[in-house]
């Protein structure tokens, strides 16, 4: 049997990673994260959220890296209630240190677009949460990254 390097089981990890991905041209193609099972004439549709919750995570910390102004990122909605269901979206609470002017949702969307849920952005700075009773009881949901 051939030895095998020591960095074996981080390579077995990329090729399963990498399996999971599909090709469509020369775009990488993540996995629905809408799951179907038929059961002869019924097909059920149900949403993998753990799945959608690796993948806000991993996007908040993308974003938070390269964003100073973003100091923390929330998910509120049914997804953070636990009742998303397929067709369901993603409610994100991006709390800023500073706001120049109307929340430009534009720049960070784009760390979102491979959830698999649309994704609906909201920026506050603390001061704007403080102000905003409807908004401040979005703040107590489920932290995807400070």
């Amino acid at each position: 049997m051939p030895e095998r390097s020591a960095d074996w089981l981080r390579q077995a990890e990329k090729d399963l990673e990498n399996a999971a991905w599909e090709m469509k041209g020369r775009t990488p193609v993540k996995p629905s994260v809408v799951q179907e099972k038929s059961y002869g004439s019924v097909k059920i549709f149900w949403l993998h959220c753990e799945e959608v919750l690796r993948r806000l995570r991993e996007a908040a910390r993308r974003l938070l890296g390269d964003h100073e102004e973003v100091e923390e990122v929330r998910l509120f909605g049914s997804l953070a209630e636990g009742r998303a269901i397929p067709g369901s979206d993603a409610v994100i609470l991006l709390v800023l240190n500073r706001a120049e002017g109307p929340f430009p949702e534009r720049p960070y969307l784009d760390y979102f677009a491979e959830v698999g849920l649309p994704c609906d952005l909201f920026g506050y700075t603390r001061e704007e949460l403080k102000r905003n009773p409807f908004v401040q009881k979005f703040t107590l949901k489920v932290s995807l990254y400070e």
